[in-house]
């Protein structure tokens, strides 16, 4: 059998609560796996139900063939929290042999044997010159490693990591056990895979990115059922819950915990994801910029427009600022379309928000302005369909000489597939006629006839030019 672990259709939570909703994944044997997404978005779930330690509310998981639960042996798991006060008065050594209790049992006496199994794991992690070091004395990136030993000595075939990226040279040692086990692992970074440990992997690695809730995840979680007909009534309390959804965003800690929660998870992003793991020196600088970002989403920026504004030298400093934003999935940033790939390149980019709940409890920009929030989430659901299910297809926004300017650009392969523009509007005559027509001239120029005008509340197809232009509300497009 080639499949390591087959995922269909899941959905799982905590008490009647969703916190993941209709994932599909396939990994096969030979892949190493990353799954990828902001703090709070699922990645931990996904990890307990692949394990068999919380059963899913529906959908099916299978492991090496059979379901999880009875295959639990062959699974070790790093977590990414650990309460190290159970281990203090052990060496390191004993630490490890924790590890060998399923194997053991209770009463079996550990032989030579053993020791050396838990030497041999502490070996495979640069660890072996603490093994007789008191466990409390090690440092926090030492437990960690130690940690590791200890999930890896009953020699299991699979190895599930959740957030080992703050362990210093954990991609080289993760790189030397994915040749005897199956590795996943999971990051707040998307740098992860691109950068640090792509550079050590050799053979296939795919990443899987979750993505905060989207609409249909959050009717969902209130328990609100779409059901096959939608009475007038029903579509009444979905645009309602889609007011909700702007405020409130996908974070399910943001239901559970309140709006302070976003606040926490944004601080964590921007002091540990960010200003930590690139080593950020002018904080108080880049915290600026960060907040100037999340204020001034679904709009366009420059670096030397930022450089001028935060008085910094160096435009490559922005630049990195930035990419480490949108590493850590804070921010999504999409480029200019142009056939030319170094016009795209130093072209401004529009900046959006990973979560519009950031927005409302970061940004004092948030309640006027309806039509950027809902291009906001126009461009988040276009990138989450793109990692759930569309991954050829590459988003821009259009832009010409004149100004005239079309919100999305969906190119796949060498074709332009769609054209999205965005419009607080709920009648015909509430749309700018600069939308249409750049709309229009965009699809002269692109050569593309698929235009979509993505409302608030306005259905219709606009027939114009002998072109056609389907206009659909914002809440049913959400829920295609």
């Amino acid at each position: 059998m080639d499949s390591l672990i087959e995922i269909k259709d899941v959905t799982a939570g905590y008490g009647r609560k969703v916190a993941i909703e209709n994932i599909t994944l396939s990994i096969k044997k030979e892949e190493f796996v990353g799954i990828i997404g902001p703090n709070g978005s699922g990645k931990t779930t996904l990890l307990k139900v692949i394990m068999g330690t919380l059963k899913p509310f529906k959908g099916s998981v299978s492991v090496l063939g059979t379901s999880p639960e009875k295959i639990l042996k062959k699974i070790g798991f790093v977590p990414q929290f650990f309460n190290d006060d159970p281990f203090q008065p052990f060496i390191t050594l004993e630490v490890v042999l924790f590890g060998l209790y399923p194997v053991l049992g209770p009463f079996k006496r550990v032989r030579k044997k053993e020791t050396e199994m838990c030497m041999e794991a502490l070996r495979q992690v640069g660890m072996e010159e603490m093994a007789r070091e008191p466990f409390g004395h090690l440092s926090g990136g030492q437990m960690r490693r130690v940690m590791i030993a200890r999930a890896i000595v009953s020699k299991p075939e699979i190895l599930i990591l959740d957030e080992p990226h703050n362990i210093q040279g954990w991609e080289l040692f993760v790189n030397r056990l994915r040749r005897t086990k199956k590795v996943i692992v999971t990051g707040s970074n998307s740098k992860m895979l691109s950068g640090e440990l792509a550079t050590h992997l050799t053979g296939r690695h795919i990443d899987f990115t979750l993505y905060p809730f989207s609409f249909r995840e959050f009717l969902t979680y209130n328990d609100f059922e779409l059901g096959e007909y939608l009475t007038a009534t029903k579509m009444g309390l979905i645009k309602n819950l889609l007011k909700e959804y702007m405020v409130q965003g996908g974070f399910p800690e943001r239901y559970l915990l309140g709006k302070e929660m976003l606040v926490n998870i944004y601080f964590d992003i921007i002091e540990k994801d960010i200003i930590k793991r690139i080593k950020i020196k002018k904080r108080v600088a880049f915290k600026e910029m960060a907040k100037y970002l999340i204020s001034n989403f679904s709009s366009e920026i420059t670096f030397s427009k930022l450089k001028n504004i935060l008085n910094i030298k160096d435009q490559h400093t922005i630049k990195n600022w930035v990419d480490g934003l949108e590493q850590a999935y804070l921010i999504k940033v999409i480029e200019r379309y142009s056939p030319k790939l170094k016009e795209s390149i130093i072209a401004p980019k529009k900046v959006y928000c990973i979560d519009t709940g950031i927005i409302s409890a970061i940004s004092f920009r948030f309640s006027e302005n309806t039509g950027r929030i809902m291009e906001n989430m126009v461009a988040i659901e276009l990138l989450r369909r793109r990692s759930y299910w569309h991954p050829n297809t590459e988003i821009f926004y259009w832009k010409d000489h004149q100004g005239r300017e079309v919100d999305f650009v969906i190119k796949e392969g060498m074709d332009v597939k769609q054209l999205v523009q965005v419009s607080y509007a709920s009648a015909i005559d509430e749309i700018e006629r600069r939308e249409i027509k750049a709309l229009m001239k965009a699809s002269d120029m692109l050569h593309c006839k698929n235009m979509l005008l993505i409302t608030w509340d306005y259905e219709d197809e606009i027939k114009k030019n002998g072109k056609m232009i389907k206009a659909i509300p914002l809440w049913k497009w959400l829920l295609e």
